[in-house]
């Protein structure tokens, strides 16, 4: 039976408001604007938290098959996940946080992982 184990390598608390870019394609007016009831993405966003989290995966006989790893941005006053595609907030986030020596990508995963309450990224480390 192969097996995962999960573990958050870093806690970040940010604490501050972070510029987006304006230009998420499910912003109001954008290309989705006539397929979804769009809102307005906010010009910034009040990030409280980012963790930065590796998934090793086990083979039956305990060797390692791979390993991934991923980040959360939260985001407690901003309700919605239409920021999804925004073309600066990660990197705004990833200079606020402190981490641009400690990643190399720090982006968004698909639009299906996003939640109301935080973002979710793919990560690679430096």
């Amino acid at each position: 039976m192969n097996t995962m184990y999960e573990e958050c390598i870093k806690t970040i608390e940010v604490n501050q408001v972070v510029k987006t870019a304006g230009d998420s394609i499910y912003k109001k007016g954008g290309e989705w604007d006539q397929y979804l009831k769009t809102e307005s993405v906010p010009d910034s966003i009040f990030v409280s938290t980012v963790q930065i989290i590796t998934n090793t995966h086990y083979n039956a006989d305990g060797t390692v098959e791979f390993t991934t790893t991923e980040g959360l941005i939260f985001h407690p006053e901003y309700d919605g996940w239409k920021v999804y595609s925004d073309s600066e907030f990660c990197k705004n986030v990833a200079e606020a946080a402190g981490l641009t020596d400690f990643v190399t990508e720090f982006d968004f995963s698909e639009q299906g992982m996003q939640t109301r309450e935080a973002c979710h990224l793919d990560v690679e480390l430096a």
